[in-house]
Formats: C-alpha cells, structure tokens, sequence
C-alpha cells in the first residue's frame, strides 16, 4: 500500500486533476511514515497541486463569503422585524463589498445605548465583515468584528487540509514499510476514465453551487417585493382610514351651521313670545284695538315660526354633531399593521 500511494501521488501530480480530497489524503497517508527520497519526492510533487488546490478552494471559499454576507443581512433585517412588528421594513441592511450598513428610520424606541449594544452584538456573531454601520435617528454607530473575513477563510482552508505547505516534507512516526515489488503498470485507459469522471463530478458540483447562487437571487428578490407589496398596502389602508376619520370630522363641523341657525330661531321666537305675553298682560300701550289685534297676531306668528323653525334646524344640527363625534372614535378602534386591519371591541 505504501508503494500504491507513492504510485498514485506521483500520477497524481502529473495533472493536479483530483479532487483536494484525494491530494489531503495522500499527503497525510504519506505524512506519517518517516523520511525516506520516495516518499519526500512524491510529496513534494503534491505540493504542487496543493497551491492550485489552495487557490481555487479560496476563491470558492471568498465566493462562498459573499452569499453569507447577504444572508446575514437578510437575517438581521428579518430578526428586526421579528422583534418590532409595528415598525416592520424600517431597518434596512446593505452589504457593501465588505462593510454592512445598518439604516434605521423613524424608529424611536432604541436609545444610543442601545443602538450601541446592537452594533456589538453584531459584530461579535459573525466574521465575515470588516466593519458594520448603524445610521438612525440617534446618529450614527460602527464598530469592527474581532474576526476578519481574511481569518474565515483561513480557517476554511485549514479545515480542507490546504493551509500549511507541504514541503518540507518532515518526517513522520511510522516505520517505512520494506520495499516491496514494484506494482502492475497503470491502465492507462482507466486512469484517463478516472480523470474524466472527476473533471465530470467538478463540473457537476460547479454546476450545483451555481444553481443555488440563483435560487438564493431569486429568494432574495421575491423577499423584497414582498415586502415592498406590504409597505404599499399598509399606506393605502393608513390613506383610506385617515380620509374617513376627516370626512367625519368635516361632518361634525358642518352640524355647527344648523345648529347657528336654529339657536338663532330660537332666540328670534323667544324674544316675540316675550313680546306677545308684554302685549297680553298690557304692558304696551296702543292708540286702537285694530293696532292691539295686529301687533298681538304679529308676536304670535313671529313666535310660532321662530320656534317651529328653530326646532328642526337643532334637531338636525345635534344629529350632525352626534354622528361627526361618535364616528372618528369608532373609527379609532381600527388600526393598521404589517398583517392587515384590526378591529378592537
């Protein structure tokens, strides 16, 4: 097995086709056995193929980086709205290569202090921002994560194997097996199938992160006119119920006209009634019976039209005043929120 894996290293490294896998395996199953030219050569062949390894797993990483960054933010915006539904969509979160901008707006209910304690608990979550930005109606507060997004990646490559150089070689702990014969030629024809299969399965596995960069676009896209669809729905319903609140106040103003008018009758028959028990009980003087007849027919019909005037004027004005007060308050008990209209009891 040990001459298989100086062998299979040595074809290996030829190409530097395998997965990264393969070449950590490899290079860790010849790691162990102690120092001998076999062995240290077919490493440092590896070592070759583990600088490309290592700079093709960083990028997929970096890339890899730029999705979480946006999940972050969406999370962020989505946590906020989780803990504040009255004030949904008002914190918005954008990713700027590697900054991540906070904007608060017209959200009173976070003091600086506050603010100040949620920009640190952000950066202390995450490692994939250098700094992260809140802007809101108390200024503005930043702060830099103690992990930096070059320290993610490093550690991503030390979990795949890739991070430290693989020459010089060292010596392992392992006794260095007896040499044996050297093994049957390669088959060639199966070795090329094998390099096929595995550019295949590279390309297939390209294929798929590519596939779920669009699903997560898509997602993220659909989230926003989502939310934009809300937004919009909450200021009609906000404009609709505003608008019925003012008609009914206009309302309970105009009943202030008829009910002038009515008070004016009123008054204008109580001062003829006046009149008309002065003229009976002989108060006024008059020069004939005929200007006693006529000036008591006129105060009985002045009172009577003041009266019967100002009675339905009133009735009409209280009515409108009635209306115009009750309606704003039971219009009070609607009120608008990111789930629609709720009505209070």
């Amino acid at each position: 097995m040990y001459l298989a894996r100086i062998v299979e290293a040595r074809a290996v490294s030829a190409s530097c086709e395998a997965p990264f896998e393969r070449l950590v395996e490899l290079h860790d199953e010849l790691h162990r056995f102690a120092s001998e030219p076999l062995r240290d050569a077919a490493i440092v062949a590896l070592e070759r193929c583990r600088k490309r390894a290592h700079a093709a797993r960083k990028q997929e990483h970096a890339a890899a980086q730029v999705e979480l960054r946006q999940e972050f933010a969406l999370a962020v915006e989505a946590a906020f709205d989780a803990e504040n539904p009255g004030a949904r969509g008002r914190l918005v979160a954008t990713v700027k290569g590697e900054v991540l901008q906070l904007k608060l707006r017209e959200f009173f209910a976070w003091r600086p202090h506050d603010c100040e304690a949620r920009v640190q608990e952000l950066c202390e979550s995450t490692q994939h921002f250098r700094s992260i930005a809140l802007s809101g109606p108390h200024g503005r507060f930043t702060c830099r994560p103690p992990a930096r997004p070059e320290d993610y990646l490093a550690e991503q490559l030390r979990l795949d194997g890739l991070a430290d150089p693989w020459e010089p070689t060292g010596s392992g702990v392992s006794a260095t097996p007896r040499t044996k014969p050297p093994p049957p030629p390669i088959d060639q024809a199966a070795l090329a199938r094998l390099r096929r299969e595995a550019v295949g399965a590279t390309h297939g596995r390209e294929a798929a992160a590519a596939a779920l960069k669009h699903v997560k676009g898509t997602d993220r896209v659909l989230r926003e006119q989502i939310d934009e669809l809300d937004r919009v729905q909450i200021e009609r319903r906000t404009a609709w119920q505003e608008h019925r609140e003012r008609r009914h106040r206009n309302f309970g103003f105009a009943s202030l006209a008829p009910l002038a008018a009515g008070l004016g009758m009123f008054v204008f028959g109580s001062v003829h009634l006046a009149e008309l028990y002065a003229i009976r009980h002989g108060k006024q003087e008059f020069a004939s019976q005929a200007e006693y007849a006529a000036a008591k027919q006129d105060a009985a019909r002045n009172t009577a039209i003041g009266h019967l005037v100002a009675l339905p004027l009133l009735a009409v004005g209280i009515t409108m005043f009635v209306l115009g007060v009750r309606k704003p308050r039971a219009s009070g008990r609607i009120s608008v929120s990111g789930d629609g209209l709720r009505v209070r009891f």
